[in-house]
């Protein structure tokens, strides 16, 4: 909806509630003016009626005119009422619709012709007056110089309508980061299932190229799926109700798995990055399964199952086994199935997670599931959620407008308009220091009303605004006798003040207020034994104010809820097209540095299989695939002594046939059973902290000079004195070397089999 239709609906909404208010007033002069002038004030109120209720449906060009023709017919009717008035009217009955002909003007006008319009619709009447009569009853004067306090009518308009505009643009920029953000996602949610890929295809093609001589076709396919995955063209199928279920049916036949799902489960339908992740997780955990599982005791085969479940906003997929189990924390951190292919996957989805129960003869139970809204699933989901919104939607908005130097400068304008009407009427009050009192508090209570303080109002200005219209009542009351007359301003004021402190956010507070100056009006009138009629029209301003104020209030209070919820999901988006953003840089630099290295022994395979009679992979062949199968594993075990100078040392070394393993304790164990979801959701940061060029030197050097054997080399946790370790085997013996962070050696110990060897 676009701020000039919220604001007319606010200022129709206010038209609607004074025609309904002063309906019998309004029929009673309407009555004994001339047909002509009747059928004009009809046409206004309908006007009013009809832009009212086709607020929020009406089109928009339609609307526009509507509330441009609403201000001109008012000061049409206002203009000639002097020519159609009978010898009864004091006054015309239309008179009463100019706050709302004003509010028209300021949502069809710029706000310059605003003012200029409501200057001239106050003095239209006793301007016409003068120039038919000659002369203007001192009645009619009193109040053209308070229907000039509707000026800040034009000033309310637009210090709301500022702040909707504020508004729309808040809502167009978290829209644009919504739409950025959901890009990234979308982008990183695809490098993160390609770099799962990794270890499915990637290192498995290698894997079988330094393994084999001849190349069967089953290898060559699979090092051409490797080379498409590298090339980022694997496509993901599109998901659909029920594809969720249908591809683990799939799965679980192909593996002679028993499938278990409620008959609902074929109406789940999670979001396609969920579900392929959820496929392609419980692939490799059905394949750890079977590669590793065996019978326990007394048991000649295992049992394999695999379970599909929604809970609401939920869906969790099992694979359990009843094999021989192993302990999670035994598992060695070079093995990348379980902890890259499923439990990396599959938290590498938002919402995603996995856990892992196991233990020696107690079989092995992998958990994945993801957390959303479901569509078709057993629940609501959970992405209904408001994230923690404040109980008080205005709180911090500052829609209301009050609170600016503009408002106040009106608002005291206002106040001084009812000050030279009580000063005219200054001899007709028995007690006039309590007049002055009067006009004093509703001073103060305009300069509250206008605090510069972000809405809701500050309590200490909210009970001195709510304070004003009960204080006026008991000091004006008993000045007034049983005729009101003009002399009821400052009540009237009282309940503007009321209403606006509703605008404002404080509701309750303006109610309260209305209803005790409404109380006190009736105590008054049954104490001087005034007629109904006078009570009424005592009242009916201020009960029309509150009415206003009341509506506004309401339609404030929405808008701003949609702010305040607005400024925190820009907030959060703008973190997470950050954080987003640089994981996205950081998987396609990694991806493209996997890429140099896989691809030339791949597309060897690839080409040697395809030639006819297909030729065999040679020994040097097999050496890359086992080089880059290697370093692919360094990069994922250890990236940050992958991406060092170190790595081509390594390389080196396992060309001279050396066993060279890189481990980096820095990074996150595998969780243990029971450990829970929340930890591991929050992964490890993707950031790999630069080594020394000391340590990377010191390093290099030390598996340069080991020429057979092996090599492991470890970072150590975080708060160690000491920061790697490097371990030599070799035929002379272990030899085991500590370095700090800079690469000096903290302590060498050797462990020679010389001795034992020659004996």
């Amino acid at each position: 909806m676009s701020v000039r239709r919220r604001m007319g609906a606010m200022v129709s909404i206010g038209a609607l509630i004074l025609v309904a208010v002063h309906l019998g007033d309004a029929l009673i002069g309407w009555s004994h003016a001339q047909v002509g002038w009747r059928l004009g004030v009809l046409a206004l109120i309908g006007l009013g009626v009809v832009l009212a209720v086709g607020a929020f449906h009406l089109p928009q060009r339609l609307l526009r005119r509507g509330w441009a023709c609403f201000p001109i017919l008012y000061l049409v009717l206002v203009s000639t009422w002097v020519l159609a008035r009978s010898s009864g009217d004091d006054e015309p009955s239309v008179w009463v619709l100019e706050p709302a002909a004003v509010g028209f003007a300021a949502v069809s006008w710029a706000w310059r012709t605003a003012i200029g319009y409501a200057l001239i619709a106050a003095a239209i009447l006793p301007l016409s007056l003068f120039l038919v009569d000659g002369s203007v009853d001192g009645q009619i004067l009193l109040r053209a110089i308070i229907h000039l306090g509707n000026v800040a009518f034009v000033v309310i308009v637009f210090a709301i309508d500022a702040q909707l505009r504020a508004l729309r643009s808040s809502e167009r920029e978290v829209e644009r980061h919504a739409a950025l953000a959901a890009a990234a996602r979308a982008r990183a949610g695809a490098r993160a299932r390609l770099t799962a890929l990794i270890h499915d295809d990637v290192l498995t093609a290698l894997t079988l190229g330094m393994r084999t001589t001849d190349i069967p076709e089953s290898v060559a396919t699979q090092a051409g799926r490797a080379l498409a995955v590298l090339r980022g063209a694997a496509a993901p199928t599109e998901g659909r109700p029920g594809h969720l279920h249908a591809d683990l049916v799939a799965l679980a036949r192909e593996n002679g798995l028993l499938f278990v799902a409620p008959p609902e489960a074929t109406r789940i339908a999670p979001p396609d990055q969920a579900a392929r992740a959820l496929v392609a997780a419980c692939a490799q955990a059905i394949d750890n399964s079977l590669r590793h599982a065996q019978p326990v005791a007394g048991a000649s085969t295992v049992r394999r199952s695999l379970r599909l479940t929604a809970e609401p906003g939920r869906v969790v997929v099992t694979v359990e086994d009843d094999g021989s189990g192993f302990d999670p924390d035994d598992v060695a951190p070079d093995r990348l199935g379980l902890r890259g292919s499923v439990l990396a996957r599959m938290r590498g989805v938002p919402g995603g997670g996995a856990r892992v129960r196991s233990g020696r003869g107690r079989g092995t139970v992998v958990e994945l599931s993801w957390v959303g809204p479901v569509m078709g699933g057993t629940g609501s989901g959970t992405g209904g959620a408001t994230g923690g919104a404040s109980a008080d939607p205005h709180a911090g908005s500052g829609i209301s407008g009050l609170a600016t130097p503009a408002a106040r400068v009106v608002l005291v304008l206002v106040w001084a308009t009812g000050a030279v009407q009580s000063a005219l009427l200054w001899h007709t009050y028995p007690q006039p220091a309590a007049i002055g009192i009067a006009l004093l508090v509703s001073l103060a209570g305009a300069l509250a009303l206008s605090a510069p303080a972000d809405d809701p109002l500050p309590r200490w200005a909210t009970l001195m605004v709510a304070a004003v219209a009960p204080l006026n009542a008991l000091l004006l009351l008993p000045q007034l006798g049983g005729a009101p007359g003009e002399r009821a301003w400052l009540l009237q004021t009282g309940a503007y003040l009321a209403a606006l402190l509703m605008v404002r956010g404080r509701r309750w507070p303006g109610l309260a207020s209305v209803g005790a100056m409404a109380a006190a009006v009736i105590a008054w009138g049954a104490r001087v034994d005034a007629p109904s009629a006078t009570v009424v029209a005592v009242l009916s301003l201020p009960v029309a104010a509150a009415a206003v104020g009341l509506a506004w209030s309401a339609l404030l209070r929405r808008m701003s809820a949609r702010l305040t919820a607005h400024r925190r999901a820009d907030a959060a988006s703008a973190r997470a097209l950050a954080a987003e953003r640089v994981a996205l840089a950081r998987t396609a630099t990694e991806l493209q540095a996997i890429a140099r290295v896989a691809g030339p022994p791949l597309r060897r395979v690839v080409e040697l299989a395809a030639v006819d009679p297909p030729e065999p992979l040679s020994p040097a062949d097999r050496m890359e695939c086992r080089i880059a199968e290697a370093h692919i594993r360094d990069r994922l075990r250890a990236p940050a002594l992958a991406e060092a100078d170190v790595a081509v040392a390594v390389d080196a070394a396992r060309r001279r046939g050396v066993e060279v393993l890189l481990l980096d304790d820095r990074a996150d164990r595998l969780e243990p059973a029971g450990r829970g979801e929340r930890a591991g959701q929050a992964g490890r940061s993707d950031r790999v902290e630069p080594l020394e060029d000391g340590f990377t030197a010191a390093l290099a050097e030390l598996v340069g000079a080991h020429g057979a054997g092996s090599v492991t080399v470890r970072l150590l946790p975080r708060g160690r004195s000491v920061f790697a370790t490097v371990l030599c085997s070799g035929p002379g013996g272990d030899e085991r070397t500590e370095l700090d962070r800079l690469g000096r050696e903290v302590h060498t110990s050797r462990d020679s089999m010389a001795s034992s060897e020659s004996t």
